[in-house]
């Protein structure tokens, strides 16, 4: 399950799994539709079917990474936090392919936050951010 997570946080290596599943007519978007799990990410869908892994809906997701990640994001500077915040946010809304848009970073309470620039600002690259944060989501 661990290898799985670290694959599904990286968008290229996750797209090469579904590509993968794909041309072996398993297509995890029939199959959610098939399920009628519309409120479920494919990550969720995915993981309980290879791994035996209790579904979590998008929101019950997004609930835990913001539960969960609380003392993370609250020793973040506070607008970043903010920023992060907006992420669970968004995924609960639509999943990973939300946090994955560039309409991301046109969401109101991304926005006002700092969006892109306030992660520019911590000790570390933005994208390294933005990676620890999808796997706290997913680690929920």
């Amino acid at each position: 399950m661990d290898g799985f997570r670290s694959i599904w946080v990286e968008q290229r290596d996750r797209a090469g799994l579904i590509q993968h599943l794909r041309d072996g007519q398993a297509d995890p978007e029939r199959l959610r539709e098939l399920e009628q799990c519309h409120d479920l990410d494919l990550f969720d869908l995915l993981a309980h079917h290879g791994f035996a892994a209790s579904p979590l809906t998008r929101r019950e997701r997004a609930d835990g990474y913001l539960i969960e990640s609380a003392p993370w994001l609250d020793s973040l500077d506070p607008d970043a936090a903010q920023v992060l915040r907006g992420f669970g946010q968004q995924f609960a809304i639509g999943g990973t392919e939300a946090l994955e848009s560039p309409s991301l970073w046109d969401v109101p309470e991304i926005q006002r936050a700092g969006g892109f620039y306030v992660l520019s600002r911590l000790d570390r690259p933005p994208a390294e951010v933005m990676r620890e944060a999808k796997g706290r989501l997913f680690s929920v």
